[in-house]
């Protein structure tokens, strides 16, 4: 990505937070590249590219990404991040893709707003990552098809800033 570089370049080291931003979005158009490339390779099965690394910073990016758009829904997001690393072997597009999707359904559940909360920890060996939100849940009609491919509640499928 040359542009985003040079984005970078003439920002220099004075502003960091704009530098920050243009890494997340740097990140999330690789992951839009290989979402669609799942896409167009749907009928073949995906190849997990596992890698060892700190789950802090997937979470991290998927919370800065999705810090705006939740704000002009009125959500309050919440996050409590572990101080210390949390080591896992994860494929971290697919990851930010899992939460990306959690988050917006906890806020499409909550049309008027409220607080959504992730929660990142450790407990004994195990990353465990919390997202709650206020919303009504789910009814017992259709949670036995929330992990359908493609199911959905809603009449017409929006596209999302986050997709």
């Amino acid at each position: 990505m040359v542009h985003l570089e040079l984005l970078k370049n003439k920002l220099g080291d004075g502003n960091t937070q704009a530098a920050r931003h243009l890494e997340v979005i740097d990140a999330e158009i690789h992951r839009l590249d290989r979402v669609v490339q799942t896409l167009v390779d749907f009928s073949r099965p995906v190849e997990l590219q596992l890698r060892e690394q700190d789950l802090r910073q997937p979470i991290g990016d998927v919370l800065a990404l999705a810090l705006d758009e939740l704000s002009t829904r009125n959500v309050t997001l919440e996050s409590q991040v572990a101080s210390n690393p949390i080591i896992a072997n994860v494929d971290a597009d697919l990851l930010k893709q899992a939460v990306i999707n959690v988050i917006q359904n906890g806020a499409q559940a909550m049309p008027e707003g409220g607080r959504l909360r992730v929660i990142l920890e450790e407990d004994k060996k195990n990353a465990v990552l919390r997202i709650t939100d206020e919303g009504t849940g789910i009814s017992e009609e259709i949670r036995d098809k929330i992990f359908d491919l493609y199911f959905t509640t809603r009449a017409r499928a929006a596209a999302s800033v986050w997709r």
